[in-house]
């Protein structure tokens, strides 16, 4: 006899149980107004008021986190509650999308575990004296709202394989796009997956290319149009002096160090342990599904 499988509005609890524990936990422990988080609240108000974007308030990453941002200012006051808020939600859209990408290959167990993981790890996550490395607050909006679009871009592409649909390529497309316009790192790991996409595509010779070229073409055109735009208002220095700015990638050791740069061997090395660590998880879940029936 095969042990019954976890119902789901019992996985839906579980997750409930730990969204709400880890907020009361660390009300209003997030974040560091002095150090990186008050530049968003700041460089949002500044738009809000109709400063330009990169012309006259610098910013390192991409345009749309202090728009939306601003959308949001605009909407409910000027309140920090009110990012705070707007990362509350960010954490509960990538959580359900963690907890239905896991499912796609194992069971409601794993993923539940998985969304719960996240949770503890990831969104709450309290890794630095000033807890600004967590989805709350977070240093910068772009690296959250990046990570959420790169996420969604993934599970979209993933259900698109498995069931081929027009909208579902093209909504991966897009989600790739608003990664490229929150942060430029979060669009690596998108173009990666994107391409062993079109190497499937290649080697299978499947017949929905025409359906991704049309979302890959959009999507490029989409990115392309938001920071042509801004280089013909601000120039160069939409590069120099903004998203490539010089003292931020090549001259400040300690970005090359976290960039890898300083040891690339150790970086190598350090992300294929990530990545063994990684498969073993996913090895030790579908052994514990297979386990229990």
């Amino acid at each position: 006899m095969t042990r019954a499988r976890l119902p789901r509005w019992a996985s839906f609890a579980v997750l409930a149980a730990a969204l709400a524990h880890n907020t009361w936990r660390s009300w209003l422990c997030w974040g560091d107004l002095v150090s990186d988080c008050g530049r968003d609240l700041d460089i949002a108000l500044a738009v809000l008021k109709g400063v330009p974007l990169y012309a006259q308030a610098t910013y390192l990453y991409g345009p749309l986190p202090p728009f939306l941002n601003a959308g949001l200012f605009l909407l409910f006051g000027v309140h920090a509650n009110v990012l705070m808020a707007a990362g509350w939600l960010s954490a509960l859209a990538a959580t359900a999308l963690v907890y239905r990408i896991v499912k796609l290959f194992a069971g409601r167990w794993t993923a539940t575990w998985c969304g719960v993981a996240f949770l503890y790890l990831c969104a709450f996550g309290h890794y630095s004296m000033n807890a600004i490395f967590n989805w709350m607050l977070p240093y910068t909006y772009a690296a959250t709202y990046g990570m959420l679009f790169a996420v969604a871009s993934l599970y979209f592409l993933l259900k698109h394989i498995r069931r081929p649909r027009p909208v579902l390529v093209w909504l991966s497309a897009l989600c790739a796009a608003g990664a490229a316009l929150c942060k430029l790192e979060a669009l690596l790991p998108c173009c990666s997956l994107h391409a062993l996409y079109l190497v499937f595509l290649w080697r299978t010779r499947a017949p929905n290319w025409k359906a991704a070229a049309g979302a890959y073409a959009g999507a490029l055109v989409l990115v392309l149009g938001v920071y042509g735009w801004f280089w013909h208002t601000t120039g160069p220095a939409l590069a120099t002096g903004n998203i490539l700015l010089r003292g931020n990638v090549t001259d400040a050791p300690r970005h090359r160090d976290i960039l890898g740069l300083t040891d690339p061997a150790r970086a190598l090395a350090l992300a294929g342990g990530s990545c063994l660590a990684f498969a073993a998880a996913l090895l030790a879940a579908r052994l514990a599904e297979a386990l229990r029936g």
